[in-house]
């Protein structure tokens, strides 16, 4: 699953490499999801302004800003032309990217560090034998049969893990980084498990995704703190799953995460994810620089699948219930109100096969290839045909 999904591989061993899926999945970004089918075939729904889905639609949704008309958004699942023996879809902020069964890749609406700044997908040119794609905010990462990984897109934040801030439109190897066996990437972070069971990260560090705060001693354009090389993520082995969103699955602790960015201050103690994050004293002599320790996360009893996006999060258990916090269905992305924390569950056990989570809804496809959506809605990113948010799951039309 692109987008920096986490779940648990199947027998999951720390030398076992994780195959492209070969079964139905879901990609997910902020405003649009589309879905594999175990067939290859994808079809997406949601914003498809300056056609970043490749389809094309004549539904409208809600403008961005006042006196915005709209936008062109597919509120039903369309299939996308030309995309077939697909294997993986992964979802950037204005672009998207698809592993086909032969190796290839294929990417459409270059955000202008695309190979390709076409709305139709097209082959990545020189990119072959890949098992597995992931896609961030503006760059893109794939993990290839060798078990290496190249990167392309925007690199302002070192995100391509070469070691340089310089956007590259063509695949990039990244020198210091073997044995891969899964890669995850969210908005400007990268992650990466390696055969021996530990975890490296590289990219924006501003919430400590890649570990405390004195891990990365570089430099934005804009100020943030970076690695431009991988990482290890201390304190953290044994990872069975690994997100680029603070937290992994292990094989002794099960859900492990360390990030700063976990909305932690803003939960009420009633809340499922109130333990997140444990803040320790910083080393520093700045007294409000905390630092972050990776810490077990027992709230959700034995975790099979977990993602988070922004302050959503959500959790599969062992009985295939999905439970989510910090999901507010009636808020656009664009509303700076701050809530009180709210839940959101498919509450009937349901064998999930794949979770998807975004910054404001989440999706979770069944072993029968029915997929439910709930969260807002303003770009019909729900797929049910109406841009109504839905603060329970909807089933979504396919």
């Amino acid at each position: 699953m692109g987008c920096g999904g986490l779940l648990a591989d199947d027998g999951a061993s720390m030398a076992v490499d994780v195959p492209m899926s070969l079964g139905p999945s879901l990609a997910i970004a902020d405003d649009r999801t589309c879905f594999v089918s175990g067939e290859g075939r994808v079809a997406c729904w949601g914003r498809n302004d300056r056609r970043k889905l490749a389809v094309d639609c004549s539904d409208r949704c809600e403008g961005r800003f006042d006196g915005d008309p709209g936008a062109s958004c597919c509120l039903s699942p369309t299939e996308v032309p030309g995309l077939i023996d697909v294997r993986q879809v992964a979802l950037g902020e204005s672009h998207g990217c698809a592993l086909h069964a032969d190796g290839s890749v294929s990417c459409w609406y270059g955000d202008g560090f695309s190979p390709t700044r076409t709305s139709t997908p097209s082959r990545v040119p020189g990119l072959t034998n890949v098992r597995q794609i992931v896609a961030g905010h503006s760059h893109t990462c794939a993990r290839l049969a060798d078990s290496t990984v190249k990167c392309w897109g925007g690199n302002l934040y070192g995100q391509l893990g070469d070691g340089t801030t310089v956007h590259r439109s063509s695949p990039t190897s990244i020198p210091s980084l073997t044995g891969v066996t899964q890669i995850a990437a969210k908005w400007n972070v990268s992650c990466a498990r390696l055969a021996d069971g530990r975890a490296q990260c590289w990219g924006s560090n501003e919430f400590d995704d890649i570990g405390p705060w004195w891990r990365c001693t570089g430099r934005s354009a804009d100020g943030k703190s970076i690695c431009v090389s991988p990482k290890d993520v201390p304190g953290v082995t044994g990872v069975t799953r690994i997100s680029a969103t603070g937290c992994a699955l292990t094989e002794v602790d099960g859900l492990v995460c360390w990030s700063a960015g976990l909305g932690v201050p803003n939960l009420s103690r009633d809340d499922s994810l109130t333990e997140l994050a444990l803040l320790t004293p910083g080393d520093s002599s700045d007294p409000f620089a905390p630092r972050h320790r990776a810490h077990p996360i027992a709230d959700f009893g034995s975790v099979v699948r977990f993602e988070k996006a922004w302050d959503n999060h959500c959790a599969v258990d062992t009985a295939g219930v999905v439970r989510c916090i910090r999901l507010h269905p009636r808020l656009s992305p664009y509303d700076m109100k701050e809530p009180p924390a709210t839940r959101a569950a498919i509450d009937a056990p349901i064998t999930t096969t794949d979770l998807a989570v975004a910054r404001n809804h989440a999706c979770a496809l069944a072993a029968d290839q029915t997929v439910r959506c709930w969260g807002a809605n303003e770009s019909g990113q729900l797929g049910d045909g109406t841009t109504t948010a839905r603060a329970n799951s909807a089933l979504t039309g396919r």
